[in-house]
């Protein structure tokens, strides 16, 4: 693998860590921040059109619009976050000639 390869893996395995981890303290049950974000919802709102399409998909995946299979949506939820985190890789290993 080379090096540029290895440059992109990583940036999209930080970007999806990163985005998991906001998810977490947004909107996790258990989250330290869990209090204050049932009050100030302006973040959860706007993080919740960031993942909009994986939710999307597990309730199609599921049959079920009130919710999703959870499994679908880890996974969609991955792709999309995988997908944009090489998107953003291509900017820093985008090379001139």
């Amino acid at each position: 693998m080379s090096r540029r390869a290895k440059i992109q893996w990583l940036i999209s395995v930080v970007t999806l860590l990163v985005a998991g981890t906001i998810t977490w303290l947004v909107l996790g049950e258990t989250s330290p921040l869990r209090e204050y974000f049932l009050w100030h919802v302006r973040i959860p709102n706007i993080w919740r059109q960031f993942i909009l399409l994986p939710f999307i998909i597990s309730a199609i995946a599921s049959g079920n619009v009130h919710g999703g299979n959870i499994i679908v949506f880890c996974i969609a939820f991955s792709a999309q976050w995988l997908f944009l985190g090489w998107i953003l890789s291509l900017l820093f290993t985008f090379k001139r000639k």
